[in-house]
């Protein structure tokens, strides 16, 4: 028996306990408003006190089941792992039941504001909650869909990998994607500030009417361009290969594309940008000590290549007019032997 079951808290409104490990079937308490029951491993029981406004059992292992709370505005039951379903609670505004690995589905709440079911494997339907503002749903890899949800303001999906496209939200300020492989295009959404689409393999184009404030792109292997978009304030899009050029934006602080080794051109206000890194970016002067030797070899490199543009042709290597800028790309698939074959005559 432990302290909670054998004390009268009656007329209490407020309680908080933390790892009781004695703890296995809460009372009724008929005048409680909020509770809060963190680790209590050997829980497995709460019961239904009808004017329960808040409540916590977070990692709460041995509970089975989230009673029917008809006033309850706020749940988090985040690392339940026995938890399989939650209830459909009338009156919630807010639910956190990350990493609850055997939930198996979200039920249709209507007036859900918040909703955080990062973490759950077994997951493979977020219901179309219209009053839904804030959803984080990242680490869902059984996910297949995002549902359109007019109202939506921040939205998470991070490592859904069988995520294939992102509804066009109306009011999405938000958008993180990371690591969303089967990702192929990010819709023009009109008012988004932050979009992370960093790991987006498979993206190789971004709208071209974007207003946002803050871009991440980093790792996306076959993006080949970045739009301008004046409102920019930060660019973070490293490690993209096939990236040649960034435009001039006119607000951008801080610029971060280290490791865009086919990257040639940035726009003519980078020099006025805050924090600025071009870091293993071959072409570029700043913080590159090589710059001066590879803008000698690209130089020669290009009379090379003209000179023997018409041989180049009949051999059926040249398909487009890029071939000059895809030959000398330090990644291209030309670009490394042409530097080995012209070494000789390059240091002379």
């Amino acid at each position: 028996m432990c302290f909670i079951c054998e004390r009268d808290f009656t007329n209490i409104q407020n309680m908080c306990v933390t790892r009781c490990t004695k703890l296995k079937k809460f009372p009724l308490i008929l005048h409680l408003k909020d509770l809060f029951l963190y680790d209590c491993k050997n829980l497995e029981e709460i019961p239904i006190i009808s004017g329960l406004e808040s409540l916590n059992c977070s990692d709460c292992k041995n509970l089975t089941e989230i009673p029917i709370l008809p006033s309850l505005s706020e749940l988090l039951c985040a690392r339940c792992e026995n938890i399989t379903e939650i209830p459909i609670l009338p009156k919630l505004k807010k639910l956190y039941c990350y990493e609850s690995v055997n939930l198996l589905e979200i039920p249709m709440i209507l007036g859900l504001e918040n909703l955080n079911c990062s973490g759950c494997p077994n997951l493979t339907k977020i219901p179309s909650i219209s009053t839904l503002k804030y959803l984080v749903c990242a680490g869902c890899p059984s996910l297949t869909e995002i549902p359109k949800i007019s109202s939506l303001e921040t939205l998470d999906c991070t490592g859904c990998t069988k995520i294939t496209e992102i509804p066009e939200f109306s009011s999405l300020k938000t958008l993180e994607c990371v690591d969303c492989t089967n990702l192929t295009e990010i819709p023009n959404i009109s008012g988004l500030e932050s979009l992370n689409c960093s790991g987006c393999v498979l993206l190789k184009v971004l709208p071209k009417n974007l207003e946002l404030k803050e871009l991440f792109c980093i790792g996306c292997k076959k993006l080949e361009e970045i739009p301008l978009i004046h409102g920019l304030r930060e660019l973070f899009c490293g490690d993209c290969p096939r990236l040649t050029e960034i435009p001039s934006f006119q607000k951008l602080k801080t610029l971060n594309c280290s490791g865009c080794k086919s990257l040639t051109k940035i726009g003519p206000n980078y020099k006025k940008i805050e924090l600025f890194y071009a870091i293993d970016c071959p072409w570029i002067e700043e913080e590159n000590l090589e710059f001066k030797e590879n803008l000698t070899k690209l130089t020669k490199i290009q009379l090379y290549v003209k000179k023997y543009y018409k041989w180049w042709i009949m051999k059926r290597y040249v398909k487009n007019k890029e071939f000059i800028e895809w030959y000398y790309s330090p990644d291209g698939p030309g670009g490394i032997k042409a530097i080995i074959r012209l070494k000789m005559r390059i240091e002379k």
